[in-house]
């Protein structure tokens, strides 16, 4: 699904809106970040986890009913007779991010950050629960801070691009991950439940801000017919990496505690600022610099 709508949102919106498209989208989803956090770990200090598990899966039925609402029809993504094997559709995708040197940098920041984050993801309740002593409620208000930090970031990253630039709004979402992940091991000397909500409310701010930008950039770099393969390349880095960070993270939480663990997502989290400073995303401007492409490096597209 994920590969599948943003594969589609540049054909039902046009390239001139995708940067609009993506907004609007971001929108919901924060608000969907916004409640749901809140919402949950009120449902599971209430009724319990599996009670709480089985209200959320009707959240699903929605979604369904919403997609049958869409009566746009969608372009067909090869032409008529035009046919290839499946290792050659997943080359041609692998070869388009790996020859553009701005999809070749947006693939190894969004790793990058991926592996950073999901070294933490594993010890967050664990810290929460065993050294803070919150409850399941006050876990939810920390992560509903995200989703309220979300919710303005994508009011704000037009304005935000319009102020400091496209390459500086992504370099500040990215700057974001490092500080907030050091941010976290201060709740032991801070009030937490404020504290870590302030943290989660910056990072969903700058997070979402860089990640409408990404998104939108990638989508407009890429020709129709190859934007189910680049963001099926993305994905299949940037979320291959997270069982390896995910074990790693709960086996160094384990071994040398939280606190360490969280400095040392930190610290690896500095690695993807790097690669937007060095590479070209840095230099962006705006939007309207980067030209939509229309040629893959070993095959030149059939012309329409």
């Amino acid at each position: 699904f994920d590969i599948a709508y943003l594969a589609y949102l540049p054909s039902l919106v046009g390239q001139a809106d995708i940067v609009e498209g993506n907004n609007k989208l971001n929108t919901s989803f924060s608000i969907a970040l916004l409640a749901g956090p809140g919402l949950g770990g009120v449902l599971v200090q209430a009724i319990g986890a599996a009670r709480a598990i089985g209200i959320n899966a009707f959240s699903y039925v929605v979604s369904v009913l919403t997609l049958l609402w869409i009566r746009e029809p969608e372009p067909h993504p090869r032409k008529d007779g035009e046919h290839s094997s499946v290792m050659a559709e997943l080359r041609e995708g692998i070869r388009l991010v790996f020859h553009h040197p701005l999809l070749r940098s947006l693939l190894a920041m969004m790793t990058g950050v991926s592996i950073a984050e999901q070294l933490a993801i594993p010890i967050y309740l664990v810290f929460f629960y065993r050294q803070l002593h919150l409850t399941p409620a006050e876990a939810g208000i920390i992560f509903a801070g995200f989703g309220v930090g979300a919710l303005v970031g994508s009011l704000v990253s037009s304005r935000a691009v319009a102020t400091l630039g496209l390459g500086r709004a992504i370099l500040a979402g990215v700057i974001s991950s490092p500080v907030g992940l050091a941010m976290v091991p201060l709740a032991v000397f801070l009030p937490p439940v404020p504290w870590l909500f302030f943290a989660n409310f910056v990072v969903g701010v700058a997070i979402t801000t860089m990640d409408i930008q990404q998104v939108s950039l990638r989508q407009s770099l890429t020709p129709s017919h190859l934007q189910g393969r680049m963001n099926a390349t993305f994905r299949t880095f940037f979320w291959g990496v997270w069982p390896l960070a995910n074990f790693a993270g709960g086996f160094l939480g384990d071994r040398i505690g939280f606190v360490p663990t969280f400095l040392i997502a930190a610290a690896v989290a500095l690695v993807p600022v790097v690669i937007v400073i060095v590479s070209p995303i840095g230099r962006l401007r705006t939007h309207a610099e980067v030209a939509p492409t229309t040629q893959t490096p070993g095959r030149v597209r059939p012309e329409a």
